[in-house]
């Protein structure tokens, strides 16, 4: 039950980031696979292997078992939306520049803390025994993960999704975060992932909606209208 919970909350997301998209076919199938699998796999089994929940052959394990999650959901809610949604605009280039990395590396630490220490006191007798990251290691490795998520965000950006921002705050949210805390595991007991559920998916929410803000492609240049010399 706890699985298909995942599965739906996971459909709904990339289909609401599918039918947001101005542009479909291929393009929107391999956003919706890059942002699903990085974000709702890959950045997560990288945090759970540094803080030591899992271990390497774990983290490999549950990585090859969620990329065909992925795999069929991203294309399904691509070619669901292609079919019944509308599209009515080109590919823009999102604005990338050192001071905007910099921008979504800082804005991620931030809530990351923030939300860290909200819920700490509540999980603290969990991680007592777990080996944690000294602290110049944690913040780089909420660097990378900061960019993976931007790196992630990056292809359904292009697509132009109306509702930027809240579109890509709820992908962080629930793909990051409420889908996978959602399954039971033998990693966390129940009300260890009830208290990062609600953790996560409010800060993942507001960092997505940074990265929208920050990242989002210019708006494409008007054309003025040709005035007749008759």
């Amino acid at each position: 039950m706890s699985f298909l919970a995942y599965l739906i909350a996971n459909f709904a997301a990339l289909s609401v980031a599918a039918f947001a998209s101005r542009v479909g076919g291929r393009r929107l199938m391999l956003a919706l696979v890059v942002l699903g699998f990085a974000v709702g796999s890959l950045n997560i089994m990288i945090e759970a292997y540094a803080f030591g929940v899992t271990g390497p052959g774990q983290t490999v394990r549950a990585m090859a078992t969620q990329l065909p999650v992925f795999l069929v959901l991203g294309p399904a809610a691509a070619w669901l939306s292609d079919r019944f949604g509308s599209r009515d605009g080109p590919p823009l280039a999102p604005r990338i520049t050192s001071l905007r990395l910099l921008g979504v590396i800082l804005a991620y630490m931030g809530l990351y803390m923030a939300a860290g220490l909200l819920a700490y006191p509540h999980v603290e007798a969990f991680y007592a025994d777990k080996v944690m990251p000294p602290f110049d290691r944690l913040l780089l490795l909420q660097a990378l993960r900061a960019l993976i998520f931007a790196v992630a965000a990056l292809p359904l950006l292009r697509l132009s999704p109306r509702y930027g921002p809240v579109v890509l705050g709820l992908a962080f949210s629930v793909i990051g975060g409420i889908a996978p805390l959602l399954q039971d595991n033998p990693f966390m007991p129940p009300h260890i992932r009830s208290i990062h559920l609600v953790e996560v998916g409010i800060s993942n929410f507001l960092f997505g909606v940074a990265v929208a803000l920050l990242l989002r492609p210019a708006p494409a240049p008007k054309i003025a209208p040709v005035r007749s010399t008759d």
